[in-house]
């Protein structure tokens, strides 16, 4: 049995912010970064599960193991706080490998096995690398002493990221143009909800990075941080729609 759409979106944004966490030096960040990321990617995971219907007692495929990996950051997210265990990068890395996996697990049989293999990793590190870009320009306001070179180079990765997303979308999308087209001619609504996908969720959410790391070079921390909270709003609701899509109709944009 599959998963809702929607927990899938969850279930890749909570293992996305787990891989993207990993790319921040725990020496300079310190690990109450990593604890703020992992509990707000336990949260996430919580409420996949949540939405996927396990309360109305309809269990089992990957909505089991949905379950499952939301227990385990859960039980992770708690003895990283005593601790009685350290950050340690090669699990988060693997959490969140078995967080795609369950995505993938979940995701209907259209869009084929390669858009469900490439575009649900893809997906899980824009919206990974969007969220901690923001928490980085917000750790500012109270760890003055972090370098902005850090900043600069989060934006830069972000960037990076956001071009090899939209370059595996458009990759799906091209060869399912005609196919989307006919869909499209119909329906207006899924007309501007292509639209929102490529150029909010995209386009505009790589500017608006863009603009962040020429803030974050001349030290104006307010100014990157903010922007960076409406490019993290912009790859939410790209992804969102991808996400519905992928649901709806199979195709993996």
């Amino acid at each position: 049995m599959g998963l809702p759409w929607i927990s899938v979106f969850l279930t890749l944004f909570a293992a996305g912010s787990l891989l993207a966490v990993t790319s921040m030096p725990p020496a300079v960040i310190g690990p109450r970064f990593y604890r703020v990321i992992i509990t707000t990617a336990m949260f996430l995971a919580v409420i996949a599960v949540l939405s996927s219907g396990v309360l109305a007692g309809d269990f089992g495929g990957a909505r089991t193991w949905a379950a499952g990996y939301a227990a385990a950051l859960a039980v992770y997210s708690m003895l990283v706080r005593v601790p009685l265990l350290p950050t340690s990068r090669p699990l988060l890395l693997a959490l969140a490998a078995a967080g795609i996996a369950v995505a993938v697990a979940g995701l209907p049989d259209g869009g084929g096995i390669w858009g469900r293999l490439l575009a649900s990793p893809a997906s899980a590190a824009a919206l990974g690398m969007a969220l901690v870009a923001m928490l980085l320009g917000h750790s500012y306001l109270s760890s003055s002493n972090l370098s902005f070179d850090l900043l600069v180079d989060t934006c830069r990765v972000l960037i990076g990221t956001l071009a090899v997303r939209g370059l595996v979308s458009a990759a799906f999308f091209i060869p399912e143009s005609g196919v989307l087209s006919s869909w499209m001619s119909g329906d207006v609504v899924l007309v501007l909800l292509v639209g929102v996908r490529y150029v909010v969720g995209i386009a505009c959410a790589i500017v608006l990075a863009w603009m962040a790391l020429a803030c974050a070079k001349i030290r104006s921390n307010q100014s990157a941080t903010g922007i960076l909270y409406v490019a993290m709003g912009f790859v939410v609701m790209g992804e969102l729609v991808a996400a519905y899509i992928m649901g709806d109709k199979g195709l993996a944009l």
